[in-house]
C-alpha cells in the first residue's frame, strides 16, 4: 500500500457514528452491553505508594551505584511523583464520573484489547483504552491559537469516544475518532448518539472503525490527538501518513501528544525527529523519567501553523 493512500473503513451502518442518531440513555446495568464491558478494569490503573520488594531492590541498586545522598534525592523525587499521581487520580476521577452521569454516557474505565474484535493487522501494537481526563482536555487544546472552525479534529485510538464528545464543544469543521476495536467503536458510537450538551458547537462527529495505519488523512487543516493508543511501529506509520498528506498539500496541522510514561517520551522524540515537516512547539518532551506532574503534553506543528 502506498503511504498516505490508505483506505478508510466505514462503520457497519452508514449513519451509525454520527450525532444524528437518537439512542436511548445508557443503562449501566443493561445486559446487552458489548462483550468488552466484561473486561473493563477500574477507573484508572492500580496505584500504590510503596511497591515492596521492587522498591527495596531499586533503592539498594541506587545506594551501590550513586551513593547515599543521591539515593535520598531519588527517593524524594519518586515519592513526589507518586503523590502527584495519587492526587491527580482522585481529582480527575470525580469529574470524569460526574461527566458520565450528567450526560448519560459511558466513557470511564480502562479496557484491554485481549480477546476483543479488531480490524487490520496491528493487534499486537494496540495498547489499552484509558480515557483523557475531562478537565485536562481544555488545557491541552488551548495551546492551538488558530480558529478551530478551520480544522478537523482527529483522535487516533478514540476508545469510548470521550475526547470526541469534549471536542464537540468547540467549533471544529468535523470530528473523527479512529478506533480498531469493534466493541469500543460501538460504545463510542452509542455515546455520540446519546450525548447532549447545550454548549455543543460541532454536530459532525463520527467514530470510525479502522486501523489507524490505514486511516486516510483528511485533505484539510487538522488537529491530531494521541493519548498513546499504539506502539512505535504504528505511530511511525501514522505520522508518516500525516507527513505524506502534508507534502501533497501543505497546510496547518497540529499534533497533540499526551505522555504519562517515560518510554513514550523517547518514542515520541524518536518518531517525530524523522520528519522535518513537524516541529516541536513550546517546551520539548522532558527526557527525564522522574516528573512531579504525572504527565507531559507535547505539541508538533507544520510550518504553516501558528506557533
Amino acid at each position: 500500500m502506498v503511504p498516505g493512500a490508505s483506505v478508510r473503513v466505514q462503520p457497519h451502518t452508514e449513519e451509525k457514528g454520527k450525532k444524528k442518531i437518537n439512542s436511548p440513555p445508557h443503562d449501566p446495568k443493561n445486559q446487552d452491553m458489548p462483550d468488552s464491558h466484561a473486561v473493563q478494569a477500574e477507573d484508572s490503573r492500580e496505584f500504590t505508594f510503596f511497591r515492596g520488594k521492587d522498591d527495596f531492590q531499586t533503592v539498594g541498586e541506587r545506594l551501590k551505584s550513586d551513593g547515599f545522598f543521591s539515593t535520598i534525592r531519588f527517593i524524594g523525587i519518586k515519592f513526589m511523583s507518586r503523590l502527584g499521581w495519587w492526587l491527580y487520580y482522585l481529582y480527575h476521577r470525580f469529574f470524569d464520573r460526574r461527566f458520565d452521569r450528567l450526560h448519560g454516557v459511558e466513557t470511564c474505565g480502562v479496557m484491554f484489547n485481549d480477546n476483543l474484535t479488531v480490524v487490520g493487522n496491528n493487534r499486537e501494537s494496540g495498547l489499552e483504552y484509558e480515557p483523557t481526563p475531562v478537565r485536562a482536555f481544555n488545557k491541552m487544546l488551548a495551546k492551538v491559537k488558530d480558529d478551530l472552525g478551520e480544522f478537523a479534529f482527529i483522535d487516533f485510538g478514540c476508545g469510548k469516544g470521550r475526547t470526541l464528545l469534549l471536542a464537540s464543544r468547540y467549533n471544529f469543521k468535523q470530528i473523527r475518532g479512529v478506533e480498531f476495536v469493534q466493541e469500543l467503536q460501538e460504545i463510542a458510537t452509542r455515546n455520540i448518539g446519546i450525548f447532549e450538551n447545550s454548549g455543543q458547537r460541532c454536530q459532525d462527529v463520527e467514530a470510525v472503525l479502522c486501523d489507524a495505519a490505514e486511516f486516510e488523512i483528511p485533505d484539510e487543516n487538522c488537529v491530531f490527538y494521541f493519548y498513546f493508543p499504539f506502539r512505535e511501529d504504528v505511530l511511525r506509520t501514522v505520522v508518516k501518513n500525516i507527513v505524506v498528506s502534508y507534502r501533497h498539500r501543505p497546510r496547518k496541522m497540529y499534533c497533540i501528544i499526551r505522555l504519562d510514561k517515560p518510554d513514550w517520551t523517547e518514542v515520541t522524540r524518536r518518531v517525530f525527529s524523522e520528519h522535518k515537516e513537524l516541529q516541536a512547539t513550546g517546551r520539548p518532551p522532558d527526557p527525564s523519567g522522574f516528573r512531579v506532574m504525572p504527565f507531559d503534553v507535547v505539541y508538533f506543528s507544520t510550518a504553516a501553523s501558528s506557533s
